[in-house]
């Protein structure tokens, strides 16, 4: 090898390793405060997340959001995260209309889109009507009313037939 060829690919690999540290800076990662656990459709929930540059240092930046690739009729909600709390910490209030199973990101303002994976929504929680505590709180008081009035009635019968069993 000569001289040159030598300078010339000392030169390549410099700029080659030269190059990636100036790419370095421009990735970050998303953590949650907590992962959801059973979410429902229709019902709002409030996620915390912090964008962690280099996965390491809280980073700020100007836009952020959460978004929610649904099933295919459902399609994709967005919501705002809002700063709170400490540098790098958002929160977005998430609400799912249907029931079903989505894929989920967060926009990282100049950063790349960061894949939270998988999440299932279930169906909403039917509200009963009435349940056996909501019964017997109405029922109960109607119940004592009817035996107390039963039991005036009976002491009202027998005062009345007192005369007449004492005068026979």
């Amino acid at each position: 090898m000569t001289r040159r060829t030598l300078v010339f690919l000392a030169a390549t690999i410099l700029m080659a390793a030269s190059s990636t540290t100036v790419w370095a800076g421009g990735w970050a990662i998303t953590t949650l405060d907590t992962t959801p656990g059973d979410l429902r459709a229709g019902e709002t929930y409030e996620i915390g997340y912090t964008i962690l540059q280099h996965g390491i240092r809280p980073a700020a930046v100007d836009n952020t959001e959460i978004r929610l690739h649904g099933p295919w009729k459902v399609g994709t909600h967005v919501f705002e995260g809002l700063p709170q709390g400490p540098v790098g910490h958002y929160l977005a209030e998430v609400s799912v209309p249907e029931a079903g199973e989505y894929r989920w990101e967060v926009t990282q303002g100049p950063f790349p889109t960061h894949d939270l994976g998988r999440l299932i929504v279930g169906e909403p929680v039917a509200i009963q009507s009435s349940t056996a505590p909501d019964i017997l709180r109405t029922v109960l008081p109607i119940a004592t009313l009817i035996s107390a009035a039963f039991v005036v009635w009976q002491a009202l019968a027998v005062r009345r037939l007192r005369p007449a069993i004492d005068g026979a």
